[in-house]
């Protein structure tokens, strides 16, 4: 099957590194910002439960992007030989929606309306513009060759409250380690907590959440602490992994600076982490702090890789710390 993925900007090589891990014979064929176009035998139901995407989509058909009536009007005479998927539901509706470089554009002019009655006719659904049981995308990309006919799989990721995380970033940092079966994972600045969750869901046995704000409580494979990062008492070499996205120093004033943070931080992953193991960590911090992450400490850096958080700019670092 041919496939769409769209993910948040700066996020496609670690998201196709997730889905080589999870999607059967996964192969990409190009990713560009927030874009990637691959292959994969990995069936509907498995597509749709892939946590690292924000949309995924089965490709129908494509032509060279152009004007958007030019491409209407191209992909409107080849939907009737189009042969329709075994997946696709056999009762219920249909809607067309063209999706333009991130922002969704109308719908509503004679060549749209002609290409969703072309699709309801091949579909052999209704046209509905509300609560569509399948939505058809026009995906439009300026820095693809195609526009791309797509069949949307995934039922989208909901907006996360102010100042959480989107879970599509969660689920993907929770990835950039492999974390199925480690025995402790941490993250010490954890929020709200959707980072440990990502990191249960994917594999860890046991994460270790702290945050000096809130209230939350233990439970089943989850440890609440409410307390200076610094100060945490944790046994030496006790961690597999750290993932974790602390203060980046530039919303809210950092105690003692943000560099200082970050050097503590190091100094005491350093400490925390096992031979071998990893910290991953999103930040926006001034280039100085992410520095002192590594600078005195047992940790190299493996990966960084520049993203986009909510338009601003952003990485996400993978250390380890050495095994002598």
């Amino acid at each position: 099957m041919s496939v769409a993925m769209l993910c948040p900007a700066g996020f496609e090589a670690m998201v196709a590194d997730a889905a080589r891990q999870e999607l059967p014979k996964f192969a990409v064929e190009r990713e560009s910002s927030g874009f990637i176009r691959a292959r994969t035998v990995a069936p509907v139901r498995q597509l749709r439960g892939f946590p690292c995407a924000t949309n995924i989509f089965a490709v129908l058909d494509e032509v060279p992007r152009s004007m958007v009536d030019r491409e209407l009007t191209a992909l409107g005479r080849r939907v009737p030989q189009i042969e329709r998927p075994s997946g696709l539901p056999m009762r219920g509706s249909v809607r067309l929606r063209i999706h333009d470089d991130g922002q969704f554009a109308p719908t509503n002019g004679r060549l749209a309306a002609e290409m969703e009655r072309e699709i309801a006719s091949w579909s052999g659904l209704r046209v509905s513009r509300s609560g569509a049981s399948l939505e058809v995308w026009l995906l439009r990309r300026r820095d693809e060759p195609n526009t791309i006919l797509a069949t949307k799989l995934s039922e989208g990721v909901r907006r996360s409250a102010q100042g959480v995380l989107r879970p599509e970033i969660c689920a993907t940092l929770a990835r950039i380690e492999p974390l199925r079966g480690a025995s402790l994972v941490m993250d010490p600045f954890a929020g709200s907590g959707v980072i440990g969750k990502a990191c249960l869901e994917a594999g860890a046995r046991y994460v270790w959440l702290n945050d000096v704000k809130g209230t939350q409580r233990s439970g089943n494979c989850v440890r609440w602490t409410h307390q200076n990062t610094l100060r945490l008492a944790v046994p030496p070499a006790s961690v597999d992994v750290i993932v974790t996205d602390p203060p980046w120093g530039k919303f809210s004033s950092v105690p003692g600076g943000v560099e200082g943070l970050y050097s503590g931080v190091g100094s005491a992953a350093a400490r925390w982490l096992r031979p071998g193991g990893a910290i991953v960590v999103l930040t926006g911090a001034p280039e100085a702090a992410v520095r002192a992450l590594v600078e005195g400490s047992e940790l190299s850096v493996e990966r960084l890789y520049p993203v986009l958080i909510n338009g601003r700019k952003a990485r996400v670092i993978r250390a380890r710390k050495g095994f002598c």
